[in-house]
């Protein structure tokens, strides 16, 4: 995605977001001198639409089993997993 500076914003909204193929899901405003962060950085400001809001979810994988099939190979794909859905509370949960 190409940057725009911040006093793009107009041209954004008029220009940019009505022609994007998917929608837009949200803007991001990133600090020019910070460096990037992983997970949640305090210098972005994030907006989104109010029915576009989303929660942060990871899930753990606690079982993998192994299925071996007919031609002695074994697939991990085809058996039941044991997950845990788990909220995303930044980086509280690591």
């Amino acid at each position: 995605r190409k940057m725009q500076l911040p006093h793009a914003i107009n041209f954004m909204f008029d220009e940019i977001l009505p022609k994007l193929p998917h929608g837009n899901g949200g803007l991001i405003s990133a600090s020019k001198i910070t460096p990037y962060v992983s997970r949640t950085d305090q210098h972005i400001l994030r907006w989104k639409l109010p029915y576009e809001k989303t929660i942060d979810f990871r899930l753990r994988i606690v079982t993998f089993p192994m299925t071996e099939d007919s031609d002695g190979e074994y697939d991990g794909w085809i058996s039941k997993h044991e997950i845990e859905l788990l909220a995303h509370h930044g980086d509280k949960d690591q």
